[in-house]
């Protein structure tokens, strides 16, 4: 990591991603108005936990860069350079390395370590998914820009801002040399099979950032289940909403197996999606008509949910709105810890977040996602009585048995309004085993309305 404190840009390469043309002319550029770069080295190569460490807290406010490499190029620019690493960490000269192949294979014999976070050896940190490095859990990038393979020109406009003070032709000069810059064939060194064990192994990095593939059919980056058989049924009810796209690229983080449920009434979205464009192996899409309604200023969600549980038979249920989305992998904590206690239902804290633009947003620069994080929710949305006057568990935290979702099916129909989600807590007291998780696995977006209702009352995240 680079911290430059007159352009308050904080640049940051992982390994086997450096630039040396643009880290240079960085470098030279700084020289001209006498900024002393600031070297910021990590002691380990957990990149994955690098955005809860205390020096990424102190540049935090600064404008974060950085440049990722395609997975392929990535792999063996780390494997050329291989026994440097070693020089500065010993561990790593266990890792076979007489050749490419053998490099290559070692890695993906020991994907599991690799590609479950929280589990891998410390040796094996350096192989991590890119996504895993840059992200916390909730898949947010925490970056204002980011850089795939080599800068375009468009990349390199948007990294030098007005106020770094570059004249035009010393930019000029980096697009030139970029222009110039003869990347090595790396792909004359793999074969079609050790393209494929990348592809498992940086599975994440090829659903999240999109990078092209090689050779092979797309069907090689998607995350390998073991059992197919679905132990949960997600359920989303929405008018289409856009932002659906980022919860179905979350759930391609879970380890446990699950059928998603996307159901849709006759209301739609301005911009709205098509639903055919979501349907996948493990996701399906219906539509209802429901013309009569019930009670006034009806919910069709909460009948739509509803309508959901009776689609399926899987061993446990959850529902996921539009504008929410789970932590990696999160599916796999939940059935443990249901499964340990013994419980019908439990039910997570959430992570609350407002979209950037929103009036009650304050003028900071925000990362790519264009999102705010505002806090944890430890206020309302616990299942106790809060200081408003109600209990509350919200529906897209919830987890239950099918057994309990069947029960909870005649809630939602005999209240289908808002604020079912205040009926839910007594009803699952008296009819279920359950209780809270005292964790953050779920994240959701705000109304516009209620950003300052949640900037006012939520916590800090304590990871």
């Amino acid at each position: 990591m680079y911290y430059y404190p007159d352009w308050n840009l904080t640049y940051f390469s992982p390994p086997g991603c450096s630039s040396k043309h643009l880290e240079e002319w960085l470098d030279k550029q700084a020289k001209k108005t006498n900024q002393e770069k600031r070297v910021i080295v990590t002691t380990r190569y957990d990149w994955y936990s690098i955005t809860t460490q205390s020096i990424f807290v102190r540049i935090d406010n600064s404008r974060k860069v950085i440049l990722i490499r395609h997975p392929l190029h990535r792999l063996y620019s780390i494997y050329q350079n291989f026994d440097n690493y070693i020089k500065k960490h010993s561990e790593l000269k266990n890792i076979p390395h007489q050749n490419f192949s053998q490099f290559i294979s070692f890695l993906f014999h020991n994907k599991d370590s690799l590609i479950e976070e929280g589990q891998s050896r410390n040796e094996l940190t350096l192989f991590y998914p890119q996504l895993w490095m840059i992200s916390k859990r909730d898949n947010y990038v925490n970056f204002n820009q980011v850089i795939k393979d080599n800068p375009s020109k468009k990349d390199i406009t948007e990294l030098v801002k007005s106020d770094m003070n570059i004249s035009e032709n010393d930019t000029n000069e980096l697009f030139t040399t970029i222009d110039n810059e003869l990347p090595e064939d790396y792909m004359v060194h793999y074969t079609e099979e050790m393209i494929k064990m990348v592809y498992v192994i940086h599975y994440p990095d090829f659903n999240h950032f999109e990078f092209p593939l090689h050779k092979v059919p797309i069907s090689f980056v998607k995350y390998p289940i073991k059992d197919r058989t679905p132990i949960f049924t997600i359920i989303t009810p929405t008018v289409g909403t856009p932002s659906i796209w980022r919860l179905k690229k979350a759930l391609q983080y879970e380890s446990i197996p699950f059928i998603h449920l996307i159901l849709w009434d006759n209301a739609r979205d301005k911009n709205a999606v098509n639903p055919k464009e979501l349907e996948d192996e493990r996701t399906f899409c219906y539509e209802f008509k429901h013309p009569y309604h019930r009670f006034p200023k009806q919910r069709n969600d909460v009948w739509l949910r509803a309508v959901g549980i009776t689609l399926t038979n899987t061993p446990y249920v959850t529902f996921f709105d539009d504008d929410t989305w789970p932590d990696r992998n999160h599916l796999e904590h939940i059935i443990n810890y249901m499964s340990q206690n013994k419980l019908d239902y439990t039910y997570c804290k959430r992570r609350m977040w407002s979209k950037v633009g929103s009036k009650s947003n304050s003028n900071l620069e925000l990362p790519n996602n264009n999102l705010e994080l505002l806090g944890v929710d430890d206020f309302e949305a616990i299942g106790e009585m809060t200081k408003m006057g109600y209990r509350l568990i919200d529906n897209s935290s919830l987890y239950m048995r099918i057994d309990t979702a069947r029960k909870v099916e005649t809630v939602f129909l005999a209240n289908q309004v808002y604020g079912d989600d205040r009926i839910t807590p007594d009803f699952l007291d008296n009819n279920a085993k359950g209780d809270r998780m005292h964790r953050v696995f779920v994240n959701h977006v705000a109304k516009d309305h209620l950003v300052p209702f949640f900037r006012q009352g939520v916590t800090p995240e304590i990871l």
